[in-house]
């Protein structure tokens, strides 16, 4: 991860359902993918958690294609 990502959710995280699955598996995932929604850079993620957990929460959430990084326009 790199000091200047943006991340925001794609329309996948936007389904029904699937922020409660994603609360399910875990609270770090979701407080994540609950910042992403609005879109959040990673210098922000950083004040709300520790840097292991948010490298693999980030690290999970693109993988499952829940958020991606992105410019924000």
């Amino acid at each position: 991860m790199m000091a200047d990502c943006y991340y925001r959710a794609t329309a996948k995280a936007r389904l029904p359902g699937t922020t409660e699955q994603i609360q399910a598996r875990s609270l770090y995932l979701y407080d994540v993918l609950m910042l992403c929604l609005r879109g959040a850079w990673e210098k922000e993620l950083r004040q709300f958690m520790p840097p292991v957990s948010l490298c693999a929460s980030v690290s999970s959430l693109l993988e499952m294609g829940l958020i991606e990084e992105s410019n924000p326009s």
